[in-house]
């Protein structure tokens, strides 16, 4: 980035979320409480800085087999998305509409990282269908993220040192759909944490997302699987190029929620 007061202010927004979490902690006592500011902070720093044709929510996400996610602290709405509520009211959302999703803590521990994977693991059993869309990426970003979007988790802190975290997210079984249909899928797709670093799935190495080694004994080549970037700063930065890089880019020509309204307008079924 060449532009020192652009890089300034963004990388100002670490900074920014920081202080939110701070304010929370000195204004609230109790830990849910402060939990809930720190997602309401992430929630509007990047419906902020997002394209105009995402909405940021919070809510349950379904797919067209009533496969439920749970609740999931911040939902990225594409232009698909038929049903959208205020930016900290939960709704329900349809998984075709979605453009990525993810879990925000305040501090990361070994018992919220097992939450957040239990969590991931849930929303990547959704699948949406991919009939009547034009893709607009490449071969392996679609099998990674059109069946079901990216999944990522925020934090403004951690205990965690690096290597445990990577070996916790390298050790997590991949997931298929609830049917078991469908490539196995990484239940995280990324981690960021202010003022410590990131952890970036990059599968196979060929997505649009790519990182290259840069010393060390693997100078030169290209990463694949997870990889842990120290980074002081620009953390926030880092999540919206990611975000820009790993969310489905498509032109669908029919709505997502027609085989959802033809569902809920048929008749129930007489039990007796």
């Amino acid at each position: 980035m060449s532009d020192p007061n652009l890089r300034a202010m963004l990388e100002a927004l670490d900074r920014s979320l920081a202080a939110a979490l701070e304010h929370s902690r000195g204004a609230f006592q109790h830990a849910g409480t402060q939990g809930d500011a720190a997602e309401r902070a992430l929630r509007e720093t990047l419906d902020a800085h997002l394209p105009r044709y995402y909405a940021v929510g919070t809510g349950e996400v379904i797919d067209r087999a009533d496969t439920r996610s749970g609740q999931v602290d911040v939902i990225i709405a594409n232009q698909d998305q038929p049903f959208r509520t205020g930016i900290d009211q939960p709704g329900v959302f349809f998984i075709d509409g979605v453009g990525a999703a993810g879990e925000v803590k305040s501090r990361l521990t070994a018992q919220e990282l097992a939450r957040a994977l239990a969590g991931a693991t849930r929303f990547k059993k959704l699948r949406g269908q991919d009939y009547g869309i034009n893709f607009g990426a490449n071969t392996s970003d679609q099998r990674r993220f059109f069946d079901c979007p990216p999944y990522f988790l925020f934090a403004f802190e951690s205990s965690l040192a690096p290597a445990t975290l990577m070996k916790r997210l390298q050790s997590t079984p991949l997931v298929t759909g609830a049917d078991g249909s469908g490539d196995p899928l990484s239940p995280l797709d990324g981690v960021f944490i202010l003022g410590q670093g990131v952890a970036i799935n990059y599968g196979d190495g060929q997505g649009t997302l790519g990182y290259r080694y840069e010393s060390g004994p693997h100078a030169g080549q290209i990463a694949t699987g997870w990889v842990w970037q120290p980074r002081t700063e620009g953390v926030f930065i880092y999540l919206l190029l990611w975000l820009s890089s790993v969310m489905p880019r498509f032109i669908r020509f029919e709505s997502v929620a027609l085989d959802y309204l033809v569902k809920l307008a048929m008749p129930p079924r007489d039990s007796s």
